[in-house]
């Protein structure tokens, strides 16, 4: 939007804490960890209950080969980019704020004053994804489509990523297994039948005095 200012040049100050593109995108899995980087933080606002809500926006790039993308430019060209990602915290710059949250994560480091939201552009990070279906919209071609919008739930540290991505592997062992030992169901299952169908057969050409025989 032309009206989004960057602020990533701002010096953010420690508070005291408080009490208590168009593109039809697929959905991301919201088990995985995304590699990616903060590209830009934009003003944002929103009302709710008549109140207006001032926030920050998160732009986060996902920068795995997967998801890039071609966008066609106005010129008619074509340009290689890579899936964005966004997520939203409040201006509140305190311990407990989310705000303060994200940038410790990214950054790995404890936030002072004078901190700015602009240090963290281009650091890799680590995502966790919420997706969110939007409002049902026309592509170019007048076919309706609902569009997903991934949000960030949650950013981070490396080690917090190994971890996930430990326990996945984890998960997709025991399908392994499991998927192995239903097989192994299956083929005594049909190995039955067959033998089932084998005594019937010699029954057939013994005589049913030889039934008990084999």
């Amino acid at each position: 939007m032309e009206n989004e200012r960057d602020v990533g040049g701002i010096q953010m100050s420690v508070s005291a804490s408080k009490g208590g593109g168009n593109f039809n995108f697929p959905k991301l899995d919201e088990d995985l960890v995304y590699a990616a980087v903060l590209v830009k933080v934009v003003e944002d606002s929103f009302t709710y209950q008549g109140e207006l809500k001032e926030t920050y926006k998160w732009y986060f790039e996902l920068t795995e080969e997967e998801h890039e993308y071609e966008a066609e430019l106005e010129d008619n060209t074509t340009e290689v980019r890579r899936r964005r990602v966004t997520g939203s915290t409040s201006r509140i710059f305190s311990k407990k704020s989310k705000m303060y949250n994200w940038f410790s994560k990214i950054s790995g480091e404890t936030p002072e004053d004078g901190a700015k939201l602009g240090d963290l552009y281009d650091i890799p990070c680590n995502l966790i994804i919420k997706n969110r279906d939007g409002k049902t919209k026309k592509d170019k071609d007048d076919k309706e489509y609902t569009p997903v919008y991934a949000n960030v739930d949650r950013i981070m540290t490396v080690k917090g990523a190994k971890k996930v991505e430990k326990k996945e592997e984890s998960k997709k062992e025991v399908k392994k297994e499991e998927k192995t030992k239903a097989k192994k169901v299956e083929k005594k299952k049909e190995e039955k039948p067959k033998k089932k169908a084998e005594k019937i057969e010699e029954k057939s050409d013994d005589g049913e005095a030889f039934s008990d025989i084999f």
